[in-house]
């Protein structure tokens, strides 16, 4: 993950992997860039870095509104565009998200 200066992210909470370790049979499932939201005061910047750990509020959301992190801002606002590993871009509905596990959040093999 990067932060908002564009450097790398390195804290307990993280799980950076390199392409290589990613589970190569579930790269078109796996996200690698989504929408974030603008944050609200000074400095104003978009939710750069978003790991497992840091999403769980948005999994926890009742509606796509009610998401603190993720911009769900497409379909009626109800979908966000994502890159996924493999390199495709495809929307994302807020019940498909909820539905993601950590494991395919993060690329690890599903065992």
């Amino acid at each position: 993950g990067l932060n908002t200066s564009g450097t790398n992210i390195a804290s307990g909470n993280d799980n950076p992997r390199r392409l290589s370790t990613i589970d190569r049979d579930r790269r078109s499932q796996i996200p690698i860039v989504v929408e974030g939201k603008v944050q609200t005061g000074s400095p104003r910047s978009s939710q750069a870095f978003r790991n497992w750990g840091n999403i769980s509020a948005d999994l926890a959301a009742a509606t796509p509104a009610d998401a603190p992190n993720l911009d769900f801002r497409h379909g009626g606002g109800n979908r966000m565009n994502v890159l996924y590993v493999d390199g495709s871009v495809r929307p994302l509905d807020f019940g498909a998200f909820k539905n993601l596990d950590e494991r395919t959040w993060s690329g690890l093999p599903l065992r």
